[in-house]
């Protein structure tokens, strides 16, 4: 069977194949390397660096800095099915904007209090690697560091219903993310609008600010649903053109 996989949603159909495996190891079993598995796969390390941030997010994973991708010591609890399908129409978006807005506040806020420097090291590095996919134009890059920055704060929290839900919502909260990112990918002030509001969050958090970091999470949440809802409309303005040329032409 061939190992090459199909463009479209690369990652989703890596994960749960890799997923399939891991069910079968032991718990601290090392993974191969992102460089074998994107030779067995032939896809892009991007891809395979997003998969592993989308395993991390289900609990199947964990990562060491510099010594790589083992299997899980806990297993995660059984999924959830809330999601048959992955939200990709505006209103399913804001939907989950909504969603994100009610609980990441909060979250912000617990971690405020409770972070530990571990916490601290793994928001700095997404942020860092946030601002790099940034200046080097790497859309998916940027989707799985800004993933793992909010993933990070509800680690952050110690409330294991918090990194629960982001289990439950791994799928939904990269659309989100995704497209947000793929509307600023061409508009500079869009990306760098949003990276500050990560470094505001971030900011509080290691401040143990929770008032401030409640306000920063609200805020980024708030201008992410306006960054989408002005996608829809470019969008909508630009098919309304091409349509009205076709009738003019």
């Amino acid at each position: 069977m061939s190992e090459k996989m199909e463009r479209r949603g690369k990652p989703e159909v890596l994960a749960q194949q890799l997923a399939t495996e891991i069910n079968g190891l032991e718990a601290g079993t090392p993974l191969p390397s992102e460089q074998a598995l994107a030779l067995r796969f032939q896809v892009s390390r991007v891809v395979v660096r997003e998969t592993f941030t989308r395993l991390r997010a289900t609990g199947l994973v964990r990562t060491e800095p510099g010594r790589g991708h083992f299997v899980a010591d806990v297993p995660p609890p059984e999924p959830i099915q809330v999601f048959a399908d992955p939200p990709s129409d505006l209103r399913s978006l804001l939907q989950i904007v909504e969603l994100r807005a009610a609980l990441e506040s909060q979250a912000a806020a617990l971690a405020a209090r409770r972070r530990s420097q571990d916490d601290i090291a793994r928001m700095e590095s997404a942020v860092e690697r946030m601002r790099a996919a940034i200046e080097d134009g790497q859309i998916e890059l940027g989707v799985a560091a800004d993933f793992d920055f909010h993933s990070a704060i509800l680690a952050a929290t110690g409330n294991e219903y918090f990194r629960r839900y982001a289990q439950i919502v791994t799928q939904p909260l990269f659309e989100t993310i995704r497209a947000a990112r793929e509307y600023s990918a061409g508009r500079s002030a869009q990306r760098w609008q949003a990276q500050r509001e990560h470094e505001q969050i971030l900011e509080a958090i290691r401040n143990g600010n929770p008032r401030s970091a409640r306000a920063a999470a609200q805020r980024h949440v708030d201008n992410t649903a306006k960054r989408l809802a002005s996608a829809n409309a470019t969008a909508a303005e630009s098919t309304h053109t091409t349509q009205q040329d076709k009738n003019d032409g």
